[in-house]
């Protein structure tokens, strides 16, 4: 993924007034994506009922596409071993070894071929990750913004309230910002563990700084930026079983001038 402009960001998933472990993977939803570091703000293993859900996902998003030229190609694969040898990166071919060999060759292969790339709803046909709850339920509250007011190149929390009816099942959000900066920006995370029923809260960090090394560069003005949170379980519009898009808020904030551009 093209890295188009410096950004520190931390995902985090605050659950009752808690901090709860959120497994974090990043999608691209559009040609520019918020670039930086992506971390679980805690460490804790997810539950084994997970296990594998995370390395399936990571499979898709490095190697899918070289798994089904090869299947095209070659036709008859007799072992995991064989198919996942052409995924070249380390992630990638350690999760398609793990994915696999738990489900077996011939149902890994038919999954891949009738999935329609959706990640999550291949990673449930393969029972890498749970079946999400058709009963899933969740109202998307006020976003929000801290500072509401940000210098240009300092640091802002955007966040969106959830409160969660009913659990849901493995899924992802997504979060566009829009504004006068000269690219457009966006960018999905995946919540391979769903989001457990309560209150809870979901936020990146952003900080606005120009990247004049990207093609075209990336400049932030001051003014008024808008931002949305799309949260959903499944793949956000998929029309396969359990998916759900459960709602969209938005928020701004607004951006200044740099201290040091003003400064004396």
């Amino acid at each position: 993924m093209d890295r188009v402009f410096r950004i520190i960001c931390l995902v985090w998933l605050l659950v009752a007034g808690a901090l709860a472990d959120v497994k974090v993977g990043t999608a691209p939803r559009a040609p520019l994506t918020l670039a930086g570091q992506l971390q679980p703000l805690a460490s804790e293993a997810g539950s084994p009922e997970v296990a594998l859900c995370n390395p399936c996902i990571q499979l898709w998003n490095q190697g899918v596409n070289v798994l089904l030229n090869y299947i095209v190609n070659v036709g008859v694969i007799g072992s995991c071993a064989q198919l996942c040898g052409h995924v070249h990166s380390r992630v990638g071919h350690s999760a398609c070894e793990l994915v696999c060999s738990a489900v077996g060759i011939k149902a890994f292969i038919k999954a891949l071929n009738h999935t329609d790339l959706d990640p999550f709803f291949f990673c449930e046909e393969v029972k890498a990750c749970p079946r999400a709850p058709d009963d899933a339920a969740i109202r998307l509250l006020a976003a929000s913004s801290k500072p509401g007011a940000v210098a240009k190149g300092d640091e802002v929390q955007l966040s969106v309230a959830l409160q969660v009816i009913n659990a849901s099942g493995v899924g992802e959000f997504l979060i566009d910002v829009d504004g006068p900066v000269t690219q457009s920006i966006s960018q999905g995370f995946v919540l391979a563990e769903g989001i457990p029923m309560g209150t809870s809260q979901l936020a990146v960090k952003l900080t606005p700084r120009d990247d004049t090394s990207a093609d075209p560069p990336v400049v932030w003005s001051p003014g008024t930026y808008s931002f949305g949170f799309v949260v959903c379980q499944g793949k956000c519009g998929s029309k396969h079983p359990h998916s759900k898009v459960f709602g969209r808020q938005s928020g701004n904030f607004t951006l200044t001038d740099s201290a040091k551009a003003i400064s004396i």
